[in-house]
């Protein structure tokens, strides 16, 4: 009797831990992420499988490979954002590597053009290539996509196509944008909103204008400052934020009291008006890389997932990509997410939401 009793409660455990393995896979994703060691955290890390991590290259562009040891769970790829580290980014890395320590398959190509920091249609189209190239690579399997910031839109557009449709399980995107003329306008100054028209209350991040000023220099750079108006974006958009403010008090009056002003993430008249005009002359190239109204025929599950006070995109991007895709979305907008990385405060509540989210994703697989 004893003999069965015992029997019984190691087959309850064994069915709890069972039933608790997705979530612990997904508390070791977020606490990957979070990067703070903790008793937690290496609860979620025990028994993990090591990695093999190989790069190739791809048309040109490189395209890295972290594959478990055992069998595989299922096959993620992994979209890095605008960031000129690509895939090389620490963030990155560090997810993608939690990821396949889940069991998973992951790649992750470079996105030439987004680490570039520039965004058009082109980019959709090789993030469906990439899909192809990992399905294909991995016997066939459909795919999950988890894709992280503008990458996001990016993925959703090339979803809509079919053939890379049916090599996808399903997809997560993190922090990104439905319509790329309201968001850079949002950069320039205007109030983000819901679809029902609420105001956001969110103030956008400096690096947006920035990127929209440092393509449109020609138009509202000063003879003979151009040169040095265009060095001083690329040091703040590469985060070398002393070095740009230094440069910025080299400028005659009145551009370095405007440019400090930008870096301080206080853009003045003049320049969110040259940011606008920028917008309006690029206005049909931006709607073709965005998926607002052109996500009726995407079937698969799509987990949008956005920090509550997003500055670099705001959340209501994440409210209008749930209406467009009317019933085939799961949203979360989470106070314990800022831009593509945790927040460092949240409610209990807040961090249990997400955790079941994530979950929720990797079951998808």
């Amino acid at each position: 009797m004893r003999r069965l009793g015992l029997v019984l409660a190691v087959a309850v455990a064994a069915g709890g831990l069972f039933a608790l393995a997705p979530y612990r896979a997904a508390l070791h994703v977020l606490l990957c992420l979070e990067g703070e060691p903790s008793a937690l955290a290496d609860f979620a890390a025990w028994g993990r499988p090591a990695l093999e991590v190989t790069d190739a290259t791809f048309e040109g562009a490189r395209h890295r490979v972290y594959r478990p040891a055992g069998e595989a769970e299922g096959v993620i790829v992994l979209l890095h954002g605008m960031h000129r580290l690509g895939i090389d980014e620490p963030r990155l890395v560090s997810l993608a590597r939690a990821l396949a320590e889940t069991g998973h398959v992951v790649h992750t190509p470079e996105l030439p053009r987004l680490a570039a920091y520039r965004l058009d249609e082109a980019e959709a189209e090789r993030i469906g290539e990439v899909i192809a190239r990992a399905s294909a690579a991995e016997g066939g399997a459909r795919v999950g996509v988890f894709a992280i910031s503008f990458s996001g839109g990016l993925a959703l557009l090339s979803a809509t196509e079919p053939e890379t449709r049916e090599r996808i399980a399903s997809l997560l995107v993190l922090g990104s944008y439905a319509d790329l003329v309201r968001v850079t306008r949002f950069y320039a100054g205007e109030e983000a909103r819901s679809p029902d028209g609420t105001p956001s209350g969110v103030r956008p991040h400096p690096y947006g204008i920035e990127i929209l000023l440092r393509d449109s220099l020609a138009h509202w750079a000063p003879d003979g400052l151009a040169d040095t108006l265009g060095e001083l974006l690329r040091l703040s958009l590469h985060d070398e934020f002393r070095a740009a403010d230094a440069l910025a008090e080299t400028l005659p009056a009145p551009w370095a009291e405007r440019m400090r002003a930008l870096l301080r993430g206080e853009p003045d008249a003049h320049l969110r008006e040259a940011a606008l005009a920028h917008v309006a002359r690029h206005e049909a190239v931006l709607r073709l890389a965005s998926p607002a109204g052109r996500l009726a025929g995407l079937d698969r599950p799509v987990y949008l997932l956005h920090g509550f006070d997003d500055p670099v995109i705001p959340a209501t991007e994440s409210e209008h990509l749930a209406r467009d895709l009317d019933g085939h979305a799961h949203l979360l907008v989470s106070r314990a997410m800022r831009h593509a990385e945790h927040a460092k405060e949240a409610p209990l509540e807040e961090k249990l939401a997400l955790l079941a989210f994530v979950t929720s994703f990797l079951r998808s697989l």
